[in-house]
């Protein structure tokens, strides 16, 4: 599977089934890929982020979000969250401008992909690996790690950033606004585990600003606004 924007409901095929229910086999593939092409891997990743000291980037332009504030405080309550940690942008913020304190949130991120708060660890563990910030992921990111988590407790398996990114790559995406600085999580070749449907179409238009509580991010972990460049 390939996909710039990359976006539909997870549904788990055969074959991510059989990889899930291994550990270990996940395990040996992410051996594999790094002996056959070490420039993908994610200590190569991460060297190549370093060499570009950690600059950061901006994606450019950005919209005012569309959401008003009932809008926001509905995503909240379906989030798991509370209406009083959560506001509206104003029309001169946007997913680079949230005050210290608090984050952004896509709206696609709740409605499609099921994100709830607090924050699951792996997401976090992702974001911290590649520097990067929360709103900087397509939604169909949060999809795939949404399905990798329930998939691993169904199998009574634990899991981590190691076993994801030896069936994902990240990559830089596009979009049709011109939009750029956000990434995504193809399937590396051979190991295509989720099946997408559907489309995210205009999900940078909608976003808003969560304030950081342990009930919204677990304590003991952070959230950086400021974005950064991980391609090249």
């Amino acid at each position: 599977m390939s996909r710039k924007e990359g976006s539909g409901e997870v549904q788990i095929s055969a074959s991510g089934a059989r990889i899930m229910k291994v550990k270990q086999e996940a395990g040996e593939k992410m051996a594999e890929a790094k002996k056959k092409k070490s420039k993908d891997s994610i200590g190569a990743r991460v060297k190549r982020m370093k060499k570009k000291g950690g600059k950061s980037a901006s994606s450019g332009p950005h919209f005012p979000s569309l959401l008003k504030g009932q809008d926001v405080v509905n995503l909240a309550v379906q989030a798991h969250g509370k209406s009083d940690l959560v506001r509206a942008c104003a029309e001169n913020e946007n997913p680079e401008t949230a005050p210290e304190g608090w984050f952004c949130v896509h709206e696609k991120y709740i409605s499609k992909c099921h994100l709830r708060f607090p924050l699951p660890t792996l997401l976090l563990d992702l974001l911290d690996h590649y520097q990067l910030a929360l709103p900087q992921l397509c939604p169909s990111v949060i999809r795939v790690i949404n399905g990798f988590i329930t998939r691993a407790n169904e199998e009574g398996v634990i899991v981590g950033l190691s076993e994801l990114m030896s069936l994902f790559s990240i990559k830089e995406s596009t979009s049709k606004d011109g939009g750029s600085g956000t990434y995504y999580l193809p399937c590396r070749p051979g190991l295509g585990i989720f099946k997408f449907s559907a489309s995210d179409d205009d999900w940078r238009r909608k976003y808003f600003y969560v304030k950081i509580d342990p009930s919204t991010v677990p304590v003991g972990r952070d959230l950086r606004n400021a974005w950064s460049d991980i391609s090249g």
